[in-house]
């Protein structure tokens, strides 16, 4: 069988070219631009590309096809964004022809993709969330706005739809005071097209459990600790550890995923928040998440496991890895620090880092169990493509 890995500018889909095709795995890397750092990976064995869901989500699927329809053998289909994931769920019917997906039901899709969802979801179920307002209407907004408090956060219902056949991703915005807020949510919901949740902001440490799942059922567990973000204020992380699986949160990730059948990849990311010191639910990643470098460095192999299951094989149960292990994303954590030293985003109220502390932890490049998700000796090209690509998407912004 052949690994088709899309969304190959992602260190998520190298961590996967480089994982199967260092086990001989013949994989084939797609993404919407020559650049894609995936791609000049030693171990991709060839390329294509294809137009971005983002532009036309249908000629996306036309794409994918072709490619699917030219394979010799039977594949196995990669997704590592919403961008591409959604589409390729929406027209599974289709896919399934030509290629295996370990993928959930349609509407267990629809909860773990959409916020309001997935938090009715946890509430009838126990699971601790952060307090949240499911506005319905602008009038309850106006009554709402004066009797919160702020800071607080307004966070759209999913994090990428298309509009008009374009597709848009849909970011949390921070706000302190309630003009602000009123701001922030007319022009989410203008943007989105649905009115966003309004929800109490939660400081603490952020953790992420990982796993691979057979209707519900745990094959594969790990959980990671999230150091920095690219966002000071939080999003993607840019450093994170291997930490032991918290028991707490792995039984709140578990009754999500076993309500909801699911089959497959799938993140659920908590923050605990330091006023109770209790784990609040934050959100459920229905695919292969951006830090998988760090379990693939940590023992745990899930590209290599999801390709073992698609190949109908028992693979048995894996909950086991070193704990403390370290990846990072070096040039994403370079945005880290000039928006630190910048002061980018910050809001009066949120914690915000320290810049000489941010600096010093910077420049802390090597440890015995520090790893990097793009940079490697043994695979170089990828290094300097995420460069060239980088420019070349702000030169084309």
């Amino acid at each position: 069988m052949t690994a088709i890995i899309l969304d190959g500018h992602l260190p998520s889909a190298l961590a996967a070219v480089r994982s199967l095709g260092q086990k001989g795995i013949q994989v084939l890397c797609g993404a919407p631009r020559k650049t894609a750092m995936s791609m000049y990976s030693r171990w991709c064995g060839g390329s294509f590309i294809y137009t971005s869901p983002s532009q036309d989500k249908k000629k996306f699927i036309l794409d994918l096809l072709h490619v699917l329809k030219k394979s010799k053998e039977k594949t196995v289909i990669f997704s590592f964004s919403d961008e591409t994931f959604l589409p390729i769920s929406e027209e599974r019917e289709s896919i399934l022809q030509y290629a295996e997906l370990m993928i959930s039901s349609k509407e267990s899709i629809e909860i773990a993709f959409d916020k309001d969802k997935t938090l009715r979801l946890a509430e009838q179920n126990g699971i601790p969330l952060p307090d949240t307002h499911f506005v319905t209407d602008m009038r309850e907004l106006e009554s709402l706005a004066p009797k919160l408090n702020y800071p607080l956060i307004v966070k759209p219902r999913q994090s990428y739809i298309w509009q008009g056949g374009k597709g848009m991703l849909g970011t949390t915005v921070y706000v302190n005071s309630p003009a602000k807020m009123k701001e922030a949510f007319n022009s989410m919901a203008s943007k989105m097209g649905q009115l966003p949740l309004v929800q109490e902001l939660i400081q603490g440490e952020e953790f992420g459990i990982f796993g691979l799942f057979e209707h519900g059922e745990p094959l594969a567990l790990f959980a990671h600790k999230r150091i920095r973000s690219i966002n000071p204020l939080g999003g993607a992380s840019v450093l994170r550890e291997s930490v032991k699986m918290p028991p707490d949160m792995k039984e709140y990730s578990l009754k999500l995923l076993k309500a909801l059948k699911w089959q497959g990849p799938a993140m659920v990311e908590f923050k605990v928040d330091e006023k109770d010191k209790k784990p609040k639910l934050m959100e459920i990643n229905g695919r292969f998440w951006g830090s998988l470098p760090l379990a693939v460095y940590a023992g745990l192999d899930f590209p290599y496991l999801y390709f073992q299951m698609a190949e109908g094989k028992n693979i048995g149960n894996n909950f086991e890895y070193k704990e403390n292990i370290r990846s990072r994303h070096f040039l994403a954590d370079c945005k880290n620090l000039i928006s630190v030293l910048l002061d980018k985003g910050k809001i009066e109220g949120i914690g915000y880092p320290d810049k000489g502390e941010t600096l010093a932890n910077f420049f802390k490049f090597f440890d015995e169990d520090l790893y990097y998700d793009v940079e490697s000796l043994n695979d170089a090209k990828p290094f300097f493509m995420e460069i060239a690509d980088s420019i070349a998407r702000t030169i084309n912004k």
